[in-house]
């Protein structure tokens, strides 16, 4: 149960830091850049942050090294970033 509620809280987040770093790099630090561009930074901060979140609170005692985590969330987390950016895409 603790584990479930902690998967919930930090992929909230994650989606909050995400979309607050789009925002601040689309209106504050690179708002030049194209929105897609911004996305795909926005969302490698938000990589960073759901990856450690996950692995220190939602698994804490998983039995694979940092290096098999990764891998395996990196590839879960880029076909669901695939798939927002072409939506995001398709409606910019």
């Amino acid at each position: 149960m603790k584990k479930g509620i902690w998967f919930l809280i930090v992929g909230a987040v994650a989606s909050a830091v995400h979309i607050l770093a789009f925002w601040l790099l689309n209106e504050y630090w690179l708002p030049g850049i194209w929105p897609e561009i911004n996305n795909t930074l926005a969302f490698a901060v938000a990589f960073v942050f759901s990856f450690l979140g996950h692995r220190l609170l939602s698994f804490p005692d998983a039995n694979v090294s940092v290096w098999v985590s990764l891998m395996r969330f990196g590839l879960s987390a880029l076909a669901g970033f695939l798939t927002n950016q072409a939506v995001f895409m398709a409606l910019t």
